[in-house]
């Protein structure tokens, strides 16, 4: 390795980033920076740390980045965090929404309707961002190209108040982390939210890590970390 000991790449949606709404969580309490604290904290090493954080990221985003701007970091270990925007069950395909959002009146309508039987739509129509075999290709390409160790955090477990709103998120989030842990075994930190309240994990939004659920991550993630870096002797 030239330059540092180790280059840490984190890829993650918005439960990585800071936010205002529903309820601030600032920079410092996201997982991310606690766990680059934590970590430059107990090395007495060169660690250098990238971050890939979108809003809204899907797999198949990553998976074309990872075919470039992903290997311009050329990092050693890669983190990740990514899936609930591919698995969450949706009322409108995208291509729906688009067409709807040009037809005023009619947009209007449809949003009243969506809005009334929600729960209906989403359960008979079965519609994601992301197809289960698309999330799978995507990032068996993602691991191909990076080539290198992966950590992969489990999509949470949905509170109660995300499944009474939305009858299929819970299937659909054990579907999309079976697929996780088959691609990256022992790099799926399968047990990350184990013995956990899922309802203290999430914002009122049921979707976005409160302060509790990011320092529970921060802890697993922080663990998983230290384990790489012994393997590989730094420090």
């Amino acid at each position: 390795m030239t330059g540092a000991d180790l280059k840490i790449l984190f890829i993650t949606d918005s439960l990585g980033l800071p936010r205002l709404d529903p309820e601030p969580i600032l920079a410092e309490e996201t997982w991310i920076v606690q766990v680059e604290q934590q970590i430059r904290n107990m090395f007495d090493t060169h660690i250098q740390f990238y971050f890939y954080c979108v809003s809204g990221l899907q797999s198949d985003t990553v998976a074309i980045a990872s075919q470039g701007i992903l290997k311009a970091y050329q990092p050693d270990l890669v983190v990740v965090q990514q899936g609930i925007v591919d698995c969450y069950p949706r009322a409108l395909k995208k291509n729906e929404v688009s067409i709807l959002s040009r037809l005023p009146l009619l947009g209007k309508l449809s949003k009243w309707f969506v809005k009334k039987w929600y729960k209906e739509i989403v359960q008979s129509r079965d519609i994601t961002y992301v197809s289960l075999p698309l999330f799978e290709q995507s990032w068996y390409k993602v691991k191909s190209q990076l080539d290198v160790p992966f950590i992969v955090v489990p999509i949470a477990p949905a509170c109660p108040a995300y499944v009474q709103k939305n009858p299929r998120i819970a299937e659909n989030i054990q579907q999309y982390n079976q697929v996780l842990a088959q691609i990256f075994g022992d790099g799926f930190l399968s047990h990350a939210f184990d013995s956990v309240d899922a309802d203290q994990l999430f914002l009122s939004d049921n979707h976005h890590l409160s302060k509790f659920g990011n320092q529970v991550l921060s802890q697993a993630m922080e663990k998983a970390i230290v384990g790489r870096i012994k393997e590989k002797g730094i420090g």
